[in-house]
């Protein structure tokens, strides 16, 4: 995790103009962008509650996810993400952050905690909670303190595919063998 958000704030400081998903920039083959864009903020606000989101996951999942299910979702949710984006929103010509991937983990780790029976109801009291967040949102992406703080709209379809890809992951996971227990993936 420190390794991750280290390499966070370091790509905002390079900046969003050579690694923000970007339509124009993919079709002229930066195509590390699918997955470069999830990585980078609109400014540091944006990062700072990323950043907060990423470390209470971490602090949440500690039991249901390992690092190998860490690096399985780092590596495949921001291109899931971004292949959701590019065809579900063809008139989307930006996106930068965190969100979407977040979101993944956090359904992800809410069926991952279901396998404990003690757990079950904190699974279920978290999955119901995003359900009605992803529901609610729609309404409040252009509006609200957050988008304010961050400086820009929030992509809520980014949100949706990610949990989209939590949810796959957890099912490839559960039907998977060596996925059977949290820290061996």
């Amino acid at each position: 995790m420190i390794t991750l958000a280290f390499s966070m704030i370091l790509s905002q400081w390079l900046g969003l103009q050579w690694l923000a998903w970007d339509r124009g920039q993919l079709q002229a083959g930066e195509v590390w962008r699918l997955y470069s864009g999830h990585f980078v903020h609109l400014g540091l606000w944006h990062l700072t509650l990323n950043l907060l989101a990423l470390g209470l996951l971490a602090v949440l999942f500690a039991e249901e996810l390992g690092w190998r299910s860490w690096m399985l979702v780092l590596g495949l949710l921001p291109p899931f993400i971004s292949a959701g984006l590019w065809w579900g929103m063809p008139n989307l010509q930006g996106y930068a952050g965190l969100s979407g991937v977040l979101h993944g983990v956090f359904v992800l780790g809410a069926i991952r905690m279901w396998s404990n029976p003690p757990e079950r109801a904190l699974s279920a009291t978290l999955l119901v909670l995003v359900l009605v967040k992803l529901w609610l949102e729609p309404g409040s992406a252009e509006s609200g303190v957050t988008a304010s703080l961050i400086g820009g709209r929030i992509l809520v379809e980014a949100h949706q595919w990610g949990a989209a890809g939590g949810v796959a992951i957890a099912c490839v996971m559960r039907c998977q063998p060596s996925c059977s227990h949290a820290g061996s993936v």
